[in-house]
């Protein structure tokens, strides 16, 4: 296996794992109707609520989906990394 693919599957399996955790999170039961909610692991990306969400507050937060993508990427290129070591430690 080259290690371009342990890269790639190092990346898609860091966007599994974070799209599951997001999902949890996004899945969460509204408790108020006045009450602000941040939505997004490890970074917010989207906010909604606040006096029946008039208080113009809501939306995408482009800083925490930047923050996200970039610890994804990060996370995919560190598992990728590992398993090339782990690869070539067993392989030698």
């Amino acid at each position: 296996m080259t290690s371009t693919l342990r890269y790639g599957l190092g990346i898609s399996v860091a966007v599994c794992v974070f799209g599951i955790a997001n999902y949890f999170n996004l899945s969460r039961h509204v408790t108020c109707h006045d009450c602000f909610f941040q939505y997004g692991v490890p970074f917010t990306f989207f906010r909604e609520g606040g006096e029946g969400g008039y208080a113009g507050i809501g939306g995408i937060a482009w800083s925490g989906v930047a923050g996200n993508v970039l610890v994804v990427v990060a996370g995919g290129t560190v598992l990728g990394w590992i398993w090339n070591r782990v690869s070539k430690r067993i392989s030698s």
